[in-house]
């Protein structure tokens, strides 16, 4: 990609250039940078205020002084992010249905891509209703463009939130699909270098009397890490995750990209294993160990081994002990998340339901 920064040497010139180097070599993009002062260069390139910054010699982006530097300058960043596809930068998917639901896992995915140099992908999945006239059927386009501008206004005002945060705040991308919500959510999921997170209800979802709960059934469907989050929980910061481990071999993938989660985050991880038969248990601590230190020799984790009759009593007695914000699982975990997400277990549901739970997905 080749960049051109037009300025004359004044402190809003310097911080175009910083900023947008500092972005573009975070994210991972390659490209090339020209800083232009000479006044004759700016007639030719057709550079008419500055700073001012040239993408492939094709768009050109002002930067507006005053009170419109900061979004002038945001608008240039996004755009030659969203040119660049956003290099090597976490897509973090939000499903929205405009609830309060979906905005509240908005602002957990917020605070989730700062701290992981992530992007947000607003997504909304339009199914088409149809409505009758004169006993014809047809589909309300109507209802489409208006969910589509509901969208479109949405990411906008939250983009502009950020107003002198610029280079803190996370950026947000609309994206509009047309379909069945969760078809449409487990095919983006596929994606390379993508995260989902969102509400765990939605009280606008006018599908759920039909199809079911959505974020339930992409529970058991979704292809990347899924982060589900209660409609009453505010975000906080998660100081202790919890890594619930059944089978060694079968979560060591999993326990890797948790790890990456805590140092980015700066959290502590704690790993729990539920010993049912002593007999049978052939859960070896001590490669555990060896598989932290490799990857992390840096993280501050613990690991915890308790004896109950069933895994849901193991995770009970260690949420009582201790206090963990995120509670997270694999899903090629026989007993945990077969138990765990069992319809008979409605009243354990209430007990960790009021916090995150982020589920790995491994065929």
């Amino acid at each position: 990609m080749d960049i051109k920064i037009y300025g004359t040497g004044t402190s809003g010139h310097q911080l175009v250039k910083q900023k947008i180097k500092d972005i573009l070599t975070e994210a991972g993009i390659s490209y090339i940078l020209e800083d232009i002062s000479d006044v004759s260069k700016f007639i030719r390139d057709n550079i008419y205020s500055v700073p001012a910054v040239k993408i492939d010699n094709d768009t050109i982006y002002e930067i507006k002084p005053n009170g419109n530097f900061n979004v002038s300058l945001r608008n240039a960043i996004q755009n030659i992010l969203k040119k660049a596809k956003y290099g090597n930068m976490v897509k973090i998917i939000v499903p929205t249905d405009f609830s309060e639901a979906s905005l509240n896992a908005y602002n957990f995915a917020r605070s989730l891509a700062k701290s992981l140099n992530g992007v947000i992908y607003l997504t909304h999945v339009y199914f088409p209703t149809s409505a009758q006239l004169n006993e014809l059927t047809y589909t309300d386009a109507d209802l489409e463009a208006k969910s589509r501008q509901k969208l479109d206004e949405l990411v906008k005002s939250l983009n502009q939130d950020w107003i002198g945060e610029f280079v803190k705040e996370p950026l947000v991308e609309a994206r509009f699909e047309v379909g069945f919500p969760v078809k449409e959510l487990v095919q983006i999921s596929e994606e390379s270098n993508t995260i989902m997170v969102m509400g765990s209800t939605g009280e606008g979802d006018q599908f759920k009397k039909i199809f079911g709960s959505i974020s339930l059934d992409l529970l058991k469907s979704c292809k990347c890490p899924l982060y589900l989050i209660p409609n009453d929980l505010k975000y906080q910061s998660a100081n202790n995750i919890l890594f619930c481990s059944e089978n060694l071999q079968e979560d060591a993938n999993a326990i890797v990209s948790a790890g990456k989660i805590c140092v980015n985050t700066h959290k502590n991880l704690h790993i729990l294993h539920v010993v049912i038969n002593a007999l049978d248990d052939n859960y070896n601590e001590t490669i555990l160990r060896d598989l932290l230190s490799k990857y992390y020799p840096d993280l501050e984790y613990s690991i915890l081994v308790t004896h109950a009759p069933n895994v849901k009593e193991g995770l009970h007695q260690a949420i009582q002990k201790n206090s963990y914000e995120l509670l997270v699982f694999n899903t090629k975990h026989r007993n945990f998340f077969s138990e765990l997400f069992h319809n008979s277990i409605t009243e354990y549901a209430a007990m960790y339901y009021n916090k995150a739970i982020l589920i790995y997905h491994q065929d």
